[in-house]
């Protein structure tokens, strides 16, 4: 039970990253396409093709590369892994066409996802401090509130 309880957990935590990044690309593809052309759909296979990507770029990160977004500090082997994933993106988008097969829009496509991964890498170390914050406070709370049981008796 306490693997499929780690198991479910890290598919959870897969499908989060999926659809954060889905939105986030999605938006860069949808502004390319906009100022670029005046364009105000996306292509449903596009859009496929992205959540796929995202979804296997989820699980890659996850199991082969430590998870690099949730780490406690950006050490070197991380820059170099959310590095290796941007430039995955980049070219998945120059490819596949996502922003007209331009190399200066991949190349901006690169920058955007690795300002996405140094956001995700903050909002999680955001996180981190609030919660070790309020779980300090309950500790105190509790503690207190023991202290006060232990005068009453």
């Amino acid at each position: 039970m306490k693997r499929f309880k780690k198991y479910l957990l890290s598919e959870i935590n897969i499908e989060f990253k999926a659809c954060l990044y889905f939105f986030a690309f999605l938006f860069y593809v949808c502004c390319c396409l906009f100022f670029a052309n005046g364009e105000t759909t996306v292509s449903m296979l596009h859009m496929a093709e992205i959540i796929l990507a995202t979804y296997c770029m989820g699980y890659l990160q996850v199991f082969l590369l430590d998870n690099f977004e949730e780490a406690e500090q950006l050490t070197p082997r991380y820059v170099i892994y959310m590095l290796l994933c941007s430039f995955v993106y980049a070219t998945l988008d120059y490819l596949l066409g996502w922003t007209f097969h331009s190399i200066a829009l991949a190349v901006g496509f690169f920058f955007y996802s690795l300002l996405c991964y140094l956001c995700v890498f903050l909002i999680y170390k955001l996180r981190r401090t609030f919660e070790s914050e309020q779980l300090n406070n309950d500790l105190m709370s509790f503690k207190n509130q023991l202290n006060q049981e232990e005068g009453n008796e």
